[in-house]
């Protein structure tokens, strides 16, 4: 309700005040401890020989921690905190009022917390206390209490604008756990600024539960459009970070999104929660990393359009070597590949020094395919190197045997004709081989390995592909007559042309790593991969070998998964074959937040018509508008005219986003051609485009996943474009689900057989 007409408006307006004077007076002791650092910090400069000094790193740490605790304090002065419970422990009579905000605040002087951060243990009974006996889990174990007060707040400007109480009883809550509650209902139905944002005023019960799961194993989030899915990964990705505060200098975390234009529509969240030097990229960037250069790749969406296309006649050739290349099969194809390769390797003679043998080739060959099996065969060929020069220094005496051996015949003959002179001869020439040998140990062995191969990912990898008859021992009796042999002409003529595509780009990456070298092996303390349907299991186990004990977050929604061809269908087959033997957290989401009950109803009817699917439903939080509408119009122009004239109606009423989405790349240019004559500020988004620009967009289906505008213009919906092939389906769903507020279809003809409205 409006603050000034709580009861207890008073008394929470003098807390906001006496909170807001403690951060304006500690904001002022930072500046000061900033300054005072910034000063010490270039001093030290002028006195160290190096930038890597202990004082000058000390120093600059302390300056970055008063940098984030001055942003912190400067956005609590705003805003210091959103909600408040009060909490008696069991067993004691006092009851304390723990303030809730987006950061903590800690009163060093009087060592007592002003504000709690919404990460702390304590706040959890905040999220997911829907009755009076609540409890927490502390560092020290669980501790038990009950719940007297929860209570919401609206901070405008540093003012109270409204406080919404929740009841607390011995029964859960309903309308909490349907999110149904006032404040969440009031947020809803505000309108979007364009990018993502931070949620943690109004994190529910069960995304509260996946954010501080243990990252102890993987965790898997299936939630339908609108579920909030990429939210709570990255707020479980600053709550993980949050708890490992103590290890963040030396700690890594990266989040793996499915482009450039949603890595920079989702990149505000994890900075307004105060966390930084998380590595958000895309697989194709990471891959293109781990290789060391950049690779010309085919455009996914060319596929994509290919596949959708009612002509084409080798969609099931295309389809399956997508499948192929991104399948585990394909892996322990090239592992035994690699193993042959491996069992070669080393020269087939042993090592000698003019005749003299010094180690034999089985001795080096076994160890070397025993020793540091964890490592790239280049790093091994290193480390093998070191070993020979450690091993032949340490039998100096078995090549001293090898040397008197090789001169003992000779000395013997000297002697026995008491050739005194040739005697000593001999023995000086023994003794200055030896000499000689030992000197030359490194360049023996340099020279010995210089031998070996030298590796290619890319030349090994198409090596791979031109071995027919092995590819075929392993995936034809898996195919349809005659099919393998299109596949692998397919793959092959694509590979001689210098044709490489995404999926190529695992094995690649998979083969750098085994060959030459891999500086990022367990380097990451976390992983968040978003829309991991469209992920092939081969590139999920790639990932492992970058993870510290498995800990990722993997979200999606296999409704959306429209590159089903190589994506996945089953998460439990998934996480079995990729994670073997390995325990995992499985989490549904089924509510939506996004859009009215009316999209959401409509969406449910057009998903449920997926063959060969069996589709989660979506629940609508509690938030009614307008029905949907399917308009018929006579040709594109018509069409474009009218979308412009009900977007200017839009704006009027105060939507600021609004999209026209087109099923492909091709409409999409073509709709953007009749409407940018008609709005002036209309923008195209396309594959090329990195950055996410708010406003109105036209842009194709497949790159709006995981976007959401307040207004969404669905672009010839016909019978034609929409059939009930299943990538047509899923496509119709992403596009309709992109909605908060409203949405228009538009058709020429007749409306797709998926609509019913």
């Amino acid at each position: 309700m409006e603050a000034l007409k709580h009861p207890d408006y008073k008394a929470e307006d003098k807390k906001l005040k006496e909170v807001k004077k403690w951060v304006i007076h500690e904001k002022a002791t930072v500046e000061k401890q900033e300054d005072s650092l910034k000063e010490e910090i270039k001093k030290i400069r002028k006195e160290v020989l190096h930038l890597q000094d202990e004082r000058l790193i000390a120093k600059q740490q302390l300056h970055q921690f008063a940098e984030r605790n001055l942003k912190n304090l400067k956005f609590a002065e705003e805003s210091p905190y959103f909600g408040r419970v009060d909490f008696q422990e069991k067993n004691r009579e006092e009851i304390e009022k723990i303030y809730i905000g987006k950061f903590g605040l800690h009163d060093q002087r009087e060592d007592m917390p002003v504000v709690v951060d919404w990460r702390a243990p304590v706040a959890d009974i905040y999220y997911s206390g829907h009755s009076k006996e609540v409890g927490f889990k502390a560092p020290a174990g669980e501790i038990k209490g009950e719940m007297h007060l929860k209570r919401r707040y609206e901070i405008v400007g540093g003012s109270l604008s409204a406080i919404y109480d929740e009841k607390t009883s011995e029964n859960i809550i309903e309308d909490s756990l349907k999110g149904k509650g006032e404040f969440l209902i009031g947020a809803l139905n505000k309108t979007t600024s364009g990018r993502l944002k931070e949620i943690v005023a109004t994190i529910q019960d069960q995304q509260n539960k996946i954010i501080r799961s243990d990252s102890l194993r993987p965790l898997v989030v299936q939630g339908v459009a609108g579920s909030g899915k990429t939210t709570i990964a990255l707020h479980r990705m600053a709550y993980l970070i949050y708890n490992n505060r103590k290890n963040l200098h030396t700690a890594n975390y990266m989040v793996i999104a499915p482009n450039k234009l949603f890595l920079d529509y989702i990149s505000a969240i994890l900075p307004e929660l105060g966390v930084d030097n998380v590595r958000q990229t895309t697989f194709e960037d990471w891959a293109m990393g781990i290789l060391g250069r950049k690779v010309k790749l085919t455009k996914s969406q060319d596929k994509l359009n290919l596949l959708a296309s009612k002509e084409n006649i080798k969609k099931e050739v295309i389809a399956t070597a997508s499948k192929l290349k991104g399948s585990l099969l394909f892996r322990r194809v090239i592992d035994t590949h690699i193993r042959r390769l491996e069992a070669g390797l080393m020269p087939i003679e042993g090592l000698s020094y003019n005749g003299i043998p010094l180690l034999e080739h089985t001795t080096i060959r076994e160890v070397f395919l025993t020793s540091n099996l964890h490592l790239s065969l280049e790093e091994r060929i290193k480390k093998m190197k070191t070993y020979l020069k450690a091993r032949l220094k340490k039998d100096k005496k078995d090549i001293k045997d090898q040397v008197d051996a090789r001169y003992q015949k000779k000395i013997l003959k000297a002697k026995a004709y008491k050739d005194q002179q040739e005697i000593i001869r001999l023995y000086d020439e023994r003794d200055r081989i030896f000499d000689e040998i030992i000197s030359s140990i490194p360049q023996l062995v340099d020279n010995y390995l210089q031998q070996v191969t030298k590796f290619s990912a890319i030349d090994f990898y198409k090596d791979l592909i031109k071995e027919k008859d092995e590819l075929a021992k392993a995936f034809r009796d898996k195919m349809r007559d005659g099919l393998f042999d299109e596949v692998w002409q397919h793959i092959f003529h694509e590979i001689e042309g210098g044709i490489l595509e995404a999926e190529d780009l695992t094995p690649l990456a998979y083969l750098h790593i085994k060959l030459i070298d891999f500086k990022e092996r367990h380097k990451y303390n976390h992983i968040v991969v978003d829309e991991v349907q469209d992920f092939d299991e081969f590139r999920l186990s790639l990932l492992r070998e970058i993870a510290i004990n498995d800990s990722f977050t993997f979200v999606g929604d296999i409704s959306q998964g429209i590159y089903g061809y190589r994506g996945i269908n089953s998460w439990e087959r998934t996480m079995e074959r990729v994670f073997k033997d390995k325990n995992y957290h499985y989490h549904l989401l089924t509510t939506s937040y996004r859009s009215t009950i009316e999209i959401v109803e409509l969406s449910n009817k057009v998903i449920k018509k997926c063959k060969g699917l069996d589709p989660l439903m979506a629940e609508p939080v509690f938030r009614h508008g307008e029905v949907p509408s399917l308009v018929k119009v006579g040709d594109q122009a018509e069409m474009a005219e009218k979308i412009a004239e009900r977007i200017e109606e839009l704006k009027d009423i105060g939507y600021a986003t609004m999209a026209i989405i087109c099923k492909n790349l091709e409409e999409t240019k073509r709709a953007y051609g009749y409407l940018e004559n008609l709005l002036e500020d209309v923008k195209l988004l396309t594959d090329d485009e990195d950055t996410f620009i708010n406003g109105i967009v036209v842009i194709p289906s497949y790159l709006s996943k995981g976007l959401e505008f307040d207004g969404v213009f669905l672009w010839n919906v016909d019978e034609d474009h929409y059939t009930d092939d299943p990538m047509d389906v899923k496509l119709l769903y992403v596009g309709i689900t992109r909605a908060l507020h409203r949405l228009y279809l538009y058709y020429l003809g007749k409306p797709s057989r998926l609509l019913d409205i």
